[in-house]
This record gives C-alpha cells, sequence and structure tokens, in this order.
C-alpha cells in the first residue's frame, strides 16, 4: 500500500483528486450490493480497463485499442490494482489529496 501511495502522490492533484471521488462513487455503490448486486469485483471488472487508461494522443488514433490498452497492464491487472484500491481507500486517504475531492 505504501507503494501504491507513492505512486498516487506523483498524479497532478486533479486526476488524484478525480480518482479519488471516482473511488468513493464506487466504494458508494457496491456498499448497496445487495439492492443493485454489484459486488466490489463486479464493479472492478466494469470499470478498471477505463479508470486506468492512458489518454490516447491524437497520431495514436488509428491503433487498435486493445493494442494500446495493453502498453500499460493487462485487463486482469487493472481489475485487481481498482479491486486493491477499494479495499484499501482508507488507507490511501492519506495520499495528498486537497480539497473535497
Amino acid at each position: 500500500i505504501a507503494e501504491l501511495k507513492a505512486l498516487l502522490r506523483q498524479l497532478p492533484d486533479v486526476h488524484r483528486n478525480v480518482l479519488t471521488y471516482i473511488l468513493r462513487f464506487l466504494i458508494d455503490v457496491s456498499a448497496h450490493e445487495h439492492a443493485n448486486g454489484a459486488s466490489r469485483q463486479t464493479i472492478a471488472q466494469a470499470f478498471a480497463r477505463n479508470i486506468f487508461r492512458q489518454h490516447q494522443r491524437e497520431d495514436d488514433e488509428e491503433d487498435d485499442d486493445d493494442e494500446f490498452d495493453q502498453e500499460d497492464g493487462t485487463p486482469e491487472e487493472k481489475r485487481q490494482l481498482l479491486l486493491l484500491m477499494m479495499t484499501h481507500a482508507a488507507d490511501l486517504e492519506g495520499m495528498g489529496v486537497r480539497g473535497r475531492a
């Protein structure tokens, strides 16, 4: 978790705040799993690939989407990372988030 916190501190404040907001929202959704069927595992499967995606530059628009997406981890690695972050969100609160993210 310490290594993850260190990496998150390297993000620009805006990106870190958005990620924190999204994590809090997804955790809130999973808290109502009994009503919506959305467990943390299901949410991680559905959202990880899009949350952990590099910004695509205009000159890369013609690249195959799956090939581009694999550059920074497999879908399973991204799912596991999001699940880890959701599970340890309280430990990550000290990652330097400012404002009311």
